[in-house]
């Protein structure tokens, strides 16, 4: 049957869809639409051309290098004095000095290393309400940042999806007030992972004895502050345990609109958690079964001398994941972790191929036990369930983080949206024009609606809850991609051809986008990618480069906005001596300044950004290294400029020894020398991919990539996946013992014992044996020992 509404005609008529939650598509363990689930190895389909993460968690980090450079970060102050020389001063580390003839300039180099980072991310859900600053100003890029939050920071907050949760706690008599005072812990440290607000998770809370207590109802509080004083306030009430009662309540009274549980059509999950100590004095079985029919999912915690077959009576499916157990009160708060990983729900991926292949993977949670003792995090699958409903190749892949959602598209158009449900993934709604291909899918940043295009021109902008909000056809055009911008006002639609085009939220025609990158550039073109960073984490600063744009023949544009006219104009570029530095120096003009800035850039020769520095003048010609690489020349305008680079060199100094580094032309390992101060002896080592080395008492610590001039030893458990290696020597060279880390050591510190390795995200401990030194006495006393020995 073929019904209209939402987005298009249906090829099935799910218009009813928030009404009837007991079809058969719904319910888990009975037949229909994506209810095939297959736990176990993932097959190997012929080919997978679309892998979309959920947004959240982010894997490794991939250094890129762009035509665009970063933007200075540096701050600079200016004072009129007199000075006799023309000498500019820059350092990799410090500070960056300029003097002319009339004036110093003194410019702090503050600029830290700029990567791209690659997030491949694997969490459908992520809450809006608080964590996204509200933009003040005008641009539709970077928002300036949002106030200050009054409610503490908590160690981890739970991106999940809006929830009206209430908590029933029992106060009756067994409950000593020094027990229910850990029990208000433990409701403060649940909110304070938790993102509270009117449009996030809703919070009520119902106390229980033998009578029923709404200390607040969901439309009462909505910032962690006010919940958690609410919970402060409260009193046991030190009577009975009537469970079943206060199950009803909660029921009848609290999961209702006019207590503030949002309506059903806006899919907002229904989550009660029961605390209680004893055996209920009522029944609770059939309450219960009413609670959970009613769409209320039921987690039940018992303490001490609570009984476990009510506890399994009161939950929800599946009991491994809804009831839990502690022994005492005092031990109640470490359930928090518990429920923080039960109620995000991270970790999904989906992966769309060919023949309609759709699967949804999660990947076992990483306990907080197991990062205390420093373990591998886990590969295994806790859900790999297969999504039927497609028949072409799933060319579309998108996520609606804040409700839960998986939007999906195949070769014949077909639109699928699925919803998260008891755990599983069902088919929603449905969706095809029957006209043309979906090329690309995209919500704006609360979830609220998404944007459809398609490779005929064809527009359509919906709602959340499948309503179609506007439609448009543009004519002539073919469309290969599509993005909102940050506040939701601006629509950037990629065309076919390269071209990007500038819509408002209405469908309406603003501008065709400048690509400064494109200069000079003809053949054919291809968008590869746009993706607007919607600032969910902040920013790294005021200002910050959000929008990117990336073509196939790999010519990038990071803007602020889609309106950027900061144009990056380059006068000379030239290496270092020895090939470690690239300096990139011309003028930045950037929107609004009166004139352009003279700028030079600093790289690595992976594109990694080492410093910026600015130079005055009004326009920068030309640069020139000095022969070894300590001084670049810059001429701007009739002056002359010096700048004195301090390199980052690699030393360290161990038992009157000197270990440095250095590469010569005829090697492609670098030539580590431990010079002998005392006795005026060296001795050479050659290694490949050094990083850095670093010194304490008579070892020195040579951090480097992992390759086969490093044999692995079996032994070592950690070997088979570990990309770099920390080689303890002496100070002659000397291997003494070598660790094999899995984590990129950009910090490395060491001890008499200990060896300290860091990444930007985690650190390593080793602790390092090495045989004896004895002083001149202890050789003398174990002589004396054996002698000894000998003569009884």
């Amino acid at each position: 049957m073929e019904t209209q509404g939402t987005y298009g005609p249906y090829v099935r008529n799910h218009n009813q869809l928030y009404a009837d939650r007991q079809r058969s598509h719904f319910t888990p363990g009975m037949p229909g639409h994506g209810n095939s689930i297959n736990f176990g190895v993932v097959p190997t389909p012929p080919r997978i051309p679309v892998v979309l993460p959920a947004p959240t968690v982010p894997l490794p980090l991939t250094k890129v290098a762009t035509l665009s450079p970063p933007p200075p970060t540096q701050t600079a102050t200016t004072t009129a004095t007199t000075a006799p020389t023309t000498k500019a001063t820059t350092t990799t580390k410090a500070t960056t000095t300029t003097t002319t003839t009339k004036a110093t300039t003194t410019t702090k180099a503050t600029t830290t290393t700029t990567t791209t980072k690659a997030t491949t991310t694997t969490k459908a859900t992520k809450a809006t309400t608080t964590t996204t600053p509200e933009p003040v100003s005008t641009p539709h890029g970077t928002p300036a940042p949002a106030e200050p939050s009054t409610d503490p920071a908590p160690a981890e907050l739970c991106k999940s999806r809006p929830l009206d949760l209430v908590f029933i706690i029992d106060s009756s008599r067994s409950v000593r007030p020094a027990e229910f005072e850990k029990v208000k812990i433990f409701l403060s440290e649940m909110v304070d992972s938790l993102d509270i607000g009117s449009d996030a998770t809703r919070v009520a809370l119902v106390n229980y004895a033998s009578t029923v207590n709404i200390e607040f109802p969901l439309k009462k509080y909505f910032s962690k502050a006010e919940v958690k004083q609410a919970f402060s306030r409260i009193d046991p009430l030190s009577t009975g345990t009537m469970t079943g009662l206060a199950i009803k309540t909660a029921m009848e009274q609290v999961f209702t609109e006019n207590a503030g549980a949002r309506p059903l059509k806006k899919n907002i999950s229904k989550v009660a958690i029961i605390v209680t100590d004893g055996r209920p004095q009522d029944k609770v079985e059939e309450v219960a079964a009413a609670a959970r029919a009613a769409g209320i999912e039921i987690y039940a915690v018992g303490v001490d001398r609570a009984d476990m077959r009510s506890l399994k009576l009161m939950a929800s499916q599946p009991l491994d994941d809804h009831v839990f157990y502690v022994e005492t009160y005092g031990v109640i708060e470490k359930l928090t972790s518990k429920f923080r990983e039960t109620l995000c729900d991270q970790g999904f991926i989906a992966c769309g191929g060919e023949d309609g292949l759709l699967k949804v993977l999660k990947l076992e949670t990483y306990t907080d036990d197991a990062k205390l003792k420093g373990l591998a995090a886990p590969s295994n699958l806790s859900m790999n369930q297969t999504l039927e409903g497609h028949s072409g190749a799933v060319q579309v892949v998108t996520w609606n983080e804040q409700y839960q959602k998986l939007t999906t598209s195949d070769q014949n158009g077909l639109i699928i949206v699925w919803m998260l449900y008891k755990g599983s993934w069902y088919e929603e709604m449905i969706n095809n024009r029957n006209k043309s291909v979906v090329r690309s899918m995209s919500w704006n940043s609360d979830g609220l609606k998404i944007c459809i295009v398609y490779e005929d021109g064809a527009v359509i902008v919906g709602s959340v809850d499948g309503n179609r909000i506007w439609g448009k056809e543009l004519k002539g055009t073919q469309l290969a991609h599509v993005a909102w911008s940050p506040d939701s006002k601006i629509l950037l639609f990629g065309m076919a051809n390269g071209e990007i085009h500038i819509y408002d939220n209405q469908g309406n025609f603003i501008m065709k986008m400048t690509m400064s990158c494109l200069a000079n550039v003809t053949g054919a073109l291809s968008i590869a990618g746009i993706h607007w960073y919607i600032g969910t984490e902040g920013y790294l600063e005021p200002d910050c480069p959000c929008l990117a744009v990336c073509f196939t023949n790999g010519h990038c544009q990071v803007m602020r906005h889609e309106s950027d006219d900061s144009m990056w104009h380059v006068a000379s570029i030239q290496w270092n001596y020895c090939g470690s530095v690239l300096a990139i120096a011309g003028s930045l003009r950037n929107s609004g300044a009166e004139k352009d800035m003279n700028v030079v850039h600093f790289y690595t020769p992976f594109g990694e950004h080492l410093r910026t520095l600015k130079v005055p003048g009004k326009q920068m010609t030309a640069i020139s290294w000095e022969g070894g690489g300590l001084r670049i020349g810059l001429a701007v305008d009739s002056y002359i400029y010096f700048a004195n680079i301090r390199p980052d060199y690699k030393w360290g100094y161990c038992s009157n020894t000197v270990v440095y580094a250095y590469t010569r032309p005829d090697r492609l390992e670098y030539s580590v020398v431990f010079w002998d101060t005392k006795n005026n002896e060296k001795f050479v080592k050659y290694v490949k991919s050094l990083m850095s080395i670093t010194t304490c008492g008579d070892f020195c610590i040579l951090a480097t990539k992992a390759d086969d001039t490093h044999p692995q030893e079996d032994t070592d458990p950690e070997a088979g996946s570990a990309t770099y290696v920390l080689v303890l020597c002496n100070s002659i060279g000397t291997p003494q013992d070598s660790k094999y880390i899995d984590i990129d050591p950009l910090f490395v510190t060491m001890t008499k014992t200990h060896v300290i390795a860091a990444s930007k995200e985690a650190f390593y401990v080793w602790q390092y044996r090495v045989a004896k030194k004895l002083t001149a006495l202890e050789i003398n006393q174990v002589a004396k020992t054996r002698k000894e020995g000998r003569e009884r």
